[in-house]
C-alpha cells in the first residue's frame, strides 16, 4: 500500500484498498497503516529535493484513489474523526484546494491536531 503511493500508481492503491476492505481489514487502518505511510515518505523525498512537483501530485493522486475506495466505510465511522491540521501547504507548490482536502480527507484522526 505504502509503495502504491510512493511509485504513484493510482489504479493499484485503488486495488489494494479494495483488497484490504474484503480482506476484513478496518478502513483507518488500512489509510494509516499503509497508505498515510506512503504519502508520509512522498512528503519526505520531495522536502529533500529528491522528488520532484510531478512526484508529488502523482503520490497525492494515488492516495486519492485509495481513499476514494475507503471514504464509504470511512463514512460510517465518521463520529472518530474530526477535523484535522495537517501543516502548511507552501503557496509555491501549486497544490491547491483540492489537493488540501484531498490530503485532508485522507489523513487519520490519530494525526489530528490538538486545539490552540
Amino acid at each position: 500500500m505504502k509503495q502504491s503511493v510512493v511509485d504513484g500508481e493510482d489504479d493499484l492503491a485503488a486495488e489494494l484498498a479494495q483488497k484490504g476492505l474484503d480482506a476484513g481489514l478496518p478502513p483507518a487502518d488500512i489509510l494509516d497503516k499503509g497508505f498515510v505511510k506512503g504519502i508520509e515518505e512522498v512528503g519526505d523525498l520531495f522536502g529533500r529535493g529528491e522528488f520532484f512537483l510531478p512526484e508529488l501530485v502523482q503520490g497525492a493522486e494515488a492516495m486519492k484513489a485509495a481513499v476514494a475506495v475507503l471514504q464509504p466505510e470511512l463514512d460510517k465511522a465518521k463520529d472518530v474523526y474530526r477535523v484535522k491540521v495537517l501543516g502548511e501547504l507552501r503557496p509555491q507548490i501549486g497544490v491547491g484546494r483540492r489537493g488540501a482536502e484531498a490530503a485532508a480527507a485522507a489523513a487519520p484522526a490519530s494525526h489530528a491536531a490538538a486545539p490552540r
